[in-house]
């Protein structure tokens, strides 16, 4: 990591603000995030072979979590959390691992930030509780089921929800934070809340009776803890200021929507698409619909998976609406089963990209996208055994029926249509419908076919086995 990281550090203080800089600390945040990950998990396999000791020094329990604290106040302010902790005046000196308390910690105060939507609230309250000093740390988030609260502790657990399928972890920070906590004596479990929102309660004794002596410390090291901590809060802060792109961006023909729940990813496809089209964003389905609704874009480029309204249900809901029908819509997801695949296409999809995102196949498929309906809808209006194609108004008439079809299965007509009787080869149709520089699966063919069999009847579009297809009255 340090070939990786030490690199892209160089590269961010040498580049001057701009797209590019922006990149590198792209680069460097997800980076960091693999540091983190793999520093958790060579420090579980320390504990599961019994190497990690406690080291304990004397500890002011106001500056220590006042310290861990102050660490999260920009996101606090970036995301309008109210953020309160509060210490019980007049504890004593309690002896305390820094180290491991200060991972336990930071990782409960890192999901309640990661949980809490804006406007939210987030509070640490520290006293005593018999002979134990209790940390709680409570959010205003969705909270945990009661039937999960033992659950979460367990190695790569993860809540199964569908509004939080863009903010899981790994499912090692809490398995890892109880382990921390027990080698010190200590407890980490969730708490009732009748306010709503998940309530963690981190124990352990005030008093050294229970400590050997090679566990104790008289001094503490000099590292401050905000600064052990601040680097990992790059999950959490944007560090690069979006701002609308403007002067030539402006002027740009087509108009791409973006509809992507995970910030990074969509930052980055506006970064690359936003040389060539203006470019709007979605986080979710739902907030993409009202967009296309409102300002109808020439393309959506969607994920598949998604909170609120999944990608699948917003490609239906586009194509319920006549007035936006000649929208392209390709999916982005790292899903690349035929079911995902097929549900797609028969949704009213035209294309389909896999993640991880080849900037090259992207930009070369929406430019093809684009430049193929803007051929096929100049081209004459044209007329073939009872089926009317206007593709100037993009209308498609079949026995005086008034039919609504998504692109591809409008360009796949209207290919067969142009030469009645005369049988297409998959290869031909592949060439003029998708291009011959995309690469779709073999049963893409297959699945817009039977839509259009389904519009039309079973008469007009006939396979021809071993060849392809033809249209014939």
């Amino acid at each position: 990591m340090t070939l990786i990281l030490s690199p892209i550090e160089a590269l961010i203080k040498e580049t001057p603000e701009g797209p590019l800089q922006n990149v590198y600390k792209m680069i460097n945040q997800n980076g960091q995030r693999i540091l983190r990950l793999i520093n958790q998990v060579m420090e579980m396999r320390k504990l599961d072979r019994g190497q990690v000791r406690l080291l304990t020094v004397p500890t002011d329990v106001d500056s220590f979590f006042r310290a861990i604290a102050s660490s999260f106040d920009n996101i606090a302010e970036e995301k309008h959390i109210q953020f309160e902790i509060h210490v019980e005046p007049g504890l004593p000196t309690v002896w305390i691992d820094q180290e491991k308390l200060d991972k336990v910690v930071f990782n409960v105060l890192s999901n309640a930030f990661k949980y809490t939507p804006e406007g939210g609230k987030v509070t640490i309250e520290i006293g005593k509780d018999g002979g134990d000093l209790k940390i709680r740390i409570a959010d205003s988030g969705e909270g945990v089921p009661a039937e999960q609260r033992e659950l979460i502790f367990n190695r790569f657990y993860q809540i199964p929800t569908k509004n939080n399928r863009n903010k899981m972890g790994t499912g090692i920070g809490l398995h890892l934070s109880r382990s921390l906590m027990e080698i010190h004596h200590g407890r980490i479990y969730v708490e009732d809340s009748s306010a709503g929102g998940a309530v963690f309660v981190v124990t352990l004794p005030l008093n050294n009776d229970y400590l050997k002596k090679e566990e104790m410390q008289t001094e503490a090291s000099e590292d401050s803890l905000a600064t052990l901590v601040q680097p990992a809060l790059q999950d959490f802060v944007e560090e690069v200021q979006e701002e609308p792109l403007q002067g030539a961006a402006s002027m740009f023909r087509y108009k791409l929507l973006v509809v992507e729940d995970d910030k990074e990813i969509r930052k980055y496809l506006r970064e690359i698409l936003g040389r060539e089209y203006r470019v709007l964003e979605a986080e979710d389905g739902l907030q993409g619909l009202e967009l296309v609704i409102k300002e109808l874009p020439d393309c959506v480029i969607t994920d598949v998976m998604m909170p609120e309204m999944d990608g699948i249900e917003t490609c239906r809901e586009i194509r319920s609406h006549d007035s936006l029908r000649r929208t392209l819509i390709a999916f982005l997801t790292a899903r690349g089963e035929d079911y995902s695949q097929i549900a797609g296409f028969d949704a009213g999809a035209d294309d389909y990209i896999a993640k991880p995102i080849h900037v090259r196949v992207l930009l070369s498929r929406i430019s093809a996208m684009l430049k193929r309906f803007d051929s096929t809808v100049r081209d004459a209006d044209g007329q073939s055994c009872g089926v009317v194609i206007d593709r100037e108004r993009y209308l498609v008439f079949c026995e005086g029926r008034q039919l609504t079809l998504p692109r591809k299965e409008f360009e796949l007509l209207s290919l067969l249509c142009s030469k009645p009787q005369k049988v297409f080869s998959r290869e031909e149709i592949f060439a003029n419908v998708w291009g011959s520089d995309v690469i779709v699966g073999d049963r893409t063919i297959d699945v817009h076919v039977r839509k259009l069999r389904e519009k039309l009847g079973d008469r007009h579009i006939v396979t021809v086995k071993g060849v392809g297809y033809k249209f014939e009255d």
